[in-house]
């Protein structure tokens, strides 16, 4: 439901800046622009995690059974990115004002990654049963959205010959969640001796893109044709949730991953 809902408000804006452009353009003060934009902020994801070992028929030993063992654990980064910036924008007359429509893409460069404390008796808390000291991580690596903006040249600012303006819209992210184990798959405890099973490491990884909503607020200033701007906008993305199942060993690891942005972005843009 979220995603159609989301999908419908793209088209709307879409929509928006196609109606704009074929209807009193002129008379409205309408501008086309493009140029680039460089986002620097903070990346920051919250994991929750539970091992549930409540199946009856699962392998694990008895004093380990029966339970869902729940943990979250969290990490953020620095992020930096670069790309295109493409909107339309419409001064109202006689009033300093604007509203626009505007899509932009960023290449981005963040890794957010952190491990989990564990839950259990062993020392290393990575028994069959127990809940293991995973090292997790999620590589960010495009973004991309639409927003909708209103503002102007507010009395207070008239002197400067700035434009205060907020924003807000949709947006995506696409990446790679990967996480790392080492621990114990087998009913017979694990050790480093000759005569009990090893423990295992394996490390899988999945590609997961989120959608979320953006706020913000900016300001440019004009030199001619060439505008410069730098606005701060925080995006909330929705919860991505899967099931990873152990089947023979019949345990089930429910995952949730929720990644949030702050940034700064400034940039360059040309009018015509």
């Amino acid at each position: 439901m979220q995603w159609i809902l989301r999908h419908r408000i793209f088209g709307w804006i879409v929509i928006l800046a196609s109606g704009c452009l074929t209807s009193g353009g002129v008379a409205l003060g309408q501008e086309m622009y493009f140029g680039v934009i460089a986002p620097l902020g903070e990346l920051e994801g919250v994991i929750d995690k539970t091992v549930d070992t409540t199946d009856p028929g699962t392998l694990v030993p008895e004093s380990r059974r029966g339970l869902r063992q729940n943990q979250a654990s969290s990490g953020s980064r620095s992020e930096y990115g670069a790309g295109p910036v493409l909107g339309l924008r419409l001064r109202l007359p006689a009033t300093g004002l604007f509203v626009a429509a505007e899509a932009d893409a960023a290449w981005l460069d963040s890794s957010v990654h952190s491990q989990f404390d564990g839950i259990g008796d062993s020392p290393g808390r990575n028994q069959l049963g127990e809940f293991w000291p995973d090292v997790w991580s999620y590589d960010a690596e495009s973004s991309y959205g639409a927003t909708a903006r209103f503002g102007g040249n507010l009395p207070f600012l008239g002197p400067l010959g700035v434009d205060l303006y907020a924003l807000a819209g949709l947006r995506w992210i696409d990446g790679t969640f990967t996480n790392s184990t080492f621990g114990c798959l087998s009913p017979i405890p694990c050790s480093e001796a000759a005569d009990t099973p090893n423990f295992a490491a394996s490390s899988g990884s999945r590609e997961i893109g989120f959608g979320g909503t953006v706020i913000g607020v900016g300001l440019e200033s004009s030199l001619g044709a060439l505008v410069l701007r730098a606005e701060l906008r925080q995006t909330r993305y929705d919860t991505e949730a899967w099931v990873t199942p152990f089947t023979d060993l019949r345990v089930t690891v429910p995952t949730a991953l929720d990644i949030e942005q702050s940034e700064l972005v400034v940039g360059a843009i040309w009018t015509f």
